[in-house]
């Protein structure tokens, strides 16, 4: 691969240091008061309002069905149109959705419950349990939307959310023992045991991998091959080399990318705000254009630069991911990534006290999703989509309402 420029490593070690320095930086000096014992009630809040909840359920079942039905005209068109169009049919009007409400629609409320649906799996994987019928259909549900569009991000997140969960398990989880009220008085319970993890978080995170290469499949062979395809180890293996190699050039290629765009500016152009609050903007736009005036929406915009402009990072050519530094500095230049990046690191933070002051489903939904977030803007800013900002909306509501007001019995 080329190499990056001096300015392209200050931009992204700046984005570090500055994210870090914010993330200390609130509450620095006072010392958290966490009781490890409060964090009982995330399980209990978690079985009651997710894993045995029969709203949660019927809304799964009801999913699926939705699903299904995209997922079906999807495998059509994509046996029309051959596996090199497995990822723009997903994104283009006629093929998959009939019309913009379908994919407004889709892209807001479907994706949101997707991240929710990763959530709900990681979860049950690693602190709570995988035989309800809850994580069954998140599991059904999960597959239908990856596979609409073959895309592997999301199982990405999973994988980081799974790994996250598995490190903070002796807080969520404390091992301590606990005292049990029907017993006689000093009697005292031992803690439930644990799962082991290299069942429960080791041969999960295989079963992602094997999902991944399936979806890198789908990419590059038809699959109306089916089972005959995967039979031919020749095929299976050129799958699991082009995933490989799919996992090399997005880890480090982001980095080869945003250089090209620092040095191309006339291409890219600077806009302000509306690249890193781009759903935002989109949610501005959507609104006006559908009363009849030419908003120009951030997203799309962007979206048609990185998809037309096909740049070569070395002996392969890129047009995805160009890092989250890419947005902060055609924002507002490279006092933009300073203080976006310290803003980020803020909110993270602020997420970690919101879930350490009431655990929940909710908020450790939200601590999730940011801490992926941050991790994978290494690739891209996932707080651009407006299915993000929906979900971090839906896990705001959902808390509030759980809360009981001042002056009200919980």
């Amino acid at each position: 691969m080329y190499p990056v420029s001096d300015f392209a490593y200050f931009l992204l070690l700046l984005n570090v240091g500055m994210f870090a320095i914010g993330f200390i930086a609130v509450d620095h000096g006072r010392e958290p008061v966490v009781d490890r014992d409060a964090y009982r009630s995330l399980a209990r809040n978690f079985h009651d309002h997710v894993e045995t909840s029969r709203p949660v359920l019927l809304v799964l079942v009801g999913l699926s069905v939705y699903l299904l039905r995209y997922y079906l005209r999807y495998m059509d068109e994509l046996g029309a149109v051959g596996p090199g169009e497995a990822r723009s049919i997903r994104y283009s009007l006629g093929a998959v959705f009939g019309n913009p409400l379908e994919i407004l629609i889709y892209n807001n409320f479907a994706e949101a419950l997707a991240i929710a649906l990763v959530v709900v799996l990681a979860y049950s994987l690693v602190l709570g349990s995988i035989r309800t019928w809850v994580f069954f259909w998140a599991l059904v549900d999960l597959f239908l939307f990856a596979s609409i569009g073959a895309g592997r991000t999301l199982i990405v997140q999973g994988g980081i959310f799974v790994l996250f969960l598995a490190v903070i398990r002796d807080t969520l989880q404390p091992g301590s023992p606990k005292l049990d009220v029907g017993a006689a008085a000093g009697a005292v319970a031992p803690a439930a045991p644990r799962k082991n993890l290299l069942v429960y978080v080791v041969v999960p995170m295989a079963i992602m991998t094997v999902f991944m290469v399936y979806l890198t499949f789908a990419r590059i062979f038809s699959l109306e091959m089916g089972l005959d395809a995967l039979q031919d180890g020749e095929l299976v293996g050129l799958a699991g080399e082009a995933f490989l190699g799919n996992v090399w050039v997005y880890s480090v290629g982001p980095f080869r990318a945003l250089d090209y765009a620092l040095s191309h500016p006339s291409i890219f152009g600077f806009h302000f705000g509306r690249l890193t609050f781009a759903a935002v903007d989109e949610m501005i736009g959507i609104p006006i254009r559908m009363i009849g005036f030419d908003y120009p929406i951030m997203n799309r915009q962007i979206g048609a630069i990185i998809q037309d402009e096909i740049i070569f990072i070395g002996t392969s050519d890129f047009n995805a991911l160009y890092t989250s530094v890419l947005r902060f500095y055609y924002d507002f230049g490279v006092l933009g990534v300073a203080v976006l990046s310290f803003l980020f690191g803020a909110v993270l933070r602020g997420a970690v006290q919101w879930f350490q002051a009431a655990p929940s489903a909710a908020t450790l939904s939200t601590l999730l999703f940011l801490f992926g977030a941050s991790i994978l803007s290494t690739q891209t800013w996932h707080l651009a989509n407006t299915g993000s900002l929906v979900f971090l909306a839906g896990a705001f509501l959902v808390q509030r309402a759980a809360t009981p007001r001042q002056g009200t019995v919980p």
